[in-house]
């Protein structure tokens, strides 16, 4: 598959998914709440005189921009390692193992990229929890629906969880196996051989 292919599929994949985890972070706007006798409308979810639900809605904002910082990170290293690496069924996974000696300077790029996106998504898991937690806690005691209120938290939660997992789980073993691991595709892609642009330069320096 050419890079640009690559790039337009991890793209469509990043944005669908990180659409869908942004809306999980504003769980005051997507969870079913009850005001008195009756659903809570949107004048009432959005209330700036309750300094409750402002509290809520500044975290809700916090999470979001701390997911959106993430999915941009990971982005710009899926678009880095389509731009250095190709992925080759023909050859083992771990075959990058032995040939980062060709270029030490871009494994330490790889290894910075992959432990930095790891540890800004486990920060915005942090940040995301303590949203779900603290809003999961409030409209449970003073705004429940009944099982509509429940579902929507636990369906959120579980949406925004899993992505975040997925990504930081591949990441971690990008690292411990020491080999560039896509951490956007569903399905595992390893990056085992240098892209061919690069075998041409490597191909140069050793003629020189």
């Amino acid at each position: 598959m050419s890079d640009w292919k690559q790039k337009l599929r991890s793209s469509a994949t990043l944005t669908a998914e990180g659409v869908r985890v942004l809306l999980g972070c504003f769980l005051m706007l997507f969870v079913s709440q009850k005001c008195g006798d009756d659903n809570c409308s949107l004048d009432e979810i959005r209330d700036t005189s309750n300094i409750a639900r402002d509290v809520f809605w500044a975290l809700h904002l916090l999470s979001a921009i701390s997911v959106l910082f993430a999915y941009w990170l990971e982005g710009r290293r899926e678009k880095w390692l389509i731009d250095h690496f190709d992925s080759n069924p023909a050859k083992p996974d771990e075959a990058m193992v032995a040939d980062w000696g060709r270029n030490k300077q871009l494994h330490i790029e790889f290894r910075f990229r992959t432990r930095f996106l790891q540890l800004v998504v486990g920060v915005s898991f942090l940040i995301y929890m303590i949203n779900w937690i603290g809003t999961s806690i409030y409209l449970i005691v003073w705004y429940w629906n009944g099982v509509s209120t429940a579902t929507g938290l636990l369906t959120q939660g579980v949406l925004v969880v899993q992505a975040l997992y997925s990504t930081y789980d591949a990441a971690t073993q990008s690292l411990i196996r020491n080999v560039p691991i896509s951490t956007v595709l569903v399905e595992p892609t390893v990056f085992n051989q240098w892209d061919e642009d690069l075998k041409e330069v490597f191909a140069v320096e050793v003629s020189v």
